[in-house]
């Protein structure tokens, strides 16, 4: 059985796994929680991680063993942060690249074997 996962503009995301769900939301002072409750895209890649887009927090993924996020950001912190924090969509390719579309008229792609790659369209 697998798994579903939902996320909408105000209730963070929700997952399924067939007998239950669970809600994961942005925990103030809590840097492993989700970093923003309005989700603007969702995806499980083909080697089971989810990602999910925000409407002004960039990219998250998440560690559900250690049940912990990770931020990609515009500006952060992190090795070639995504070109624009308003992430609209996020699509794999069946090579395991995925892309990310956001407000800044150019995509972003991350390879899930390197912490992030951009490129501009």
């Amino acid at each position: 059985m697998g798994f579903i996962w939902f996320g909408n503009f105000d209730d963070a995301i929700y997952w399924y796994n067939g007998n239950y769900f669970v809600n994961f939301r942005n925990i103030v002072n809590d840097s492993t929680s989700l970093n923003n409750n309005s989700i603007s895209g969702i995806i499980e890649d083909s080697k089971g991680n989810c990602w999910t887009g925000t409407r002004n927090r960039g990219l998250n993924s998440v560690d559900l063993q250690h049940n912990k996020f990770y931020h990609f950001k515009h500006n952060s912190s992190e090795i070639k942060p995504i070109s624009n924090n308003q992430v609209r969509i996020i699509v794999e390719e069946k090579d395991g690249y995925l892309w990310i579309g956001n407000d800044n008229g150019r995509d972003s792609f991350i390879h899930n074997k390197n912490p992030l790659s951009k490129i501009s369209l």
